[in-house]
């Protein structure tokens, strides 16, 4: 894995952004699962990739899922992470859809079974402020992220301060409402409160606190 992961940093996507000039750094919660082949190596080349498009501040523990619907047949493993980036809500799709297209994703059926699956979630300005967007391509917040344990759980690890733009509820606040029993949730609502949202950086940075999450690297 230490050796895939190096060699997948080579930046097949072009030069890494530089933390210099340009437009101001963006933080961007993305959730990404997989239910093909080795799921685990599929996760960690999508976060090596996407690492190329700014800095990877966090990323959570895995998550195995049941597959929504009846198309798919095997279960799912789930992550999340929070990317600070230069791009453009837009670039980042392209850019992410690139990533899907080079690790065989196949699209043809809905909630199929797929190597990898990369989705924007949240997204906060420089200065900390949501930021919505709606397109034919691209709708920020996510309009089922609400809706999904597999990604609300994992997102809670690593975002689970982040505002939702149109509940104004946090991310932790709302994976423990909406999925755990009242007397669990207010234990979860406090424990992940109580840790700071950073895990180890995948690009071998140390932050300044680690949350207890099994990191990708």
């Amino acid at each position: 894995m230490d050796q895939d992961l190096a060699r997948l940093s080579q930046r097949p996507y072009g030069q890494r952004q530089s933390s210099g000039g340009g437009p101001p750094l963006a933080s961007v919660l993305v959730a990404i699962g997989s239910n093909l082949g080795d799921r685990s190596a599929y996760l960690a080349q999508a976060v090596t990739r996407m690492s190329t498009f700014g800095h990877i501040v966090a990323t959570s523990s895995f998550l195995e899922s049941a597959p929504l619907g009846s198309a798919a047949d095997q279960q799912f493993l789930n992550a999340a992470l929070v990317l600070k980036t230069r791009l453009s809500p837009i670039d980042l799709l392209d850019q992410i859809l690139a990533i899907e297209r080079h690790l065989g994703r196949e699209r043809g059926i809905r909630w199929g079974n797929r190597t990898i699956d990369c989705d924007i979630i949240l997204w906060l300005d420089a200065q900390g402020r949501p930021v919505t967007t709606a397109t034919d391509r691209l709708v920020i917040p996510h309009p089922e992220c609400l809706n999904r344990d597999f990604v609300l759980e994992p997102a809670a690890q690593v975002a689970g301060h982040w505002i939702h733009p149109v509940t104004g509820k946090s991310i932790a606040w709302e994976f423990a409402t909406r999925f755990e029993v009242t007397s669990r949730a207010e234990h979860n609502v406090a424990k992940i409160r109580s840790q700071p949202p950073l895990v180890r950086a995948v690009d071998g940075s140390r932050p300044s606190h680690t949350a207890s999450c099994k990191p990708f690297c």
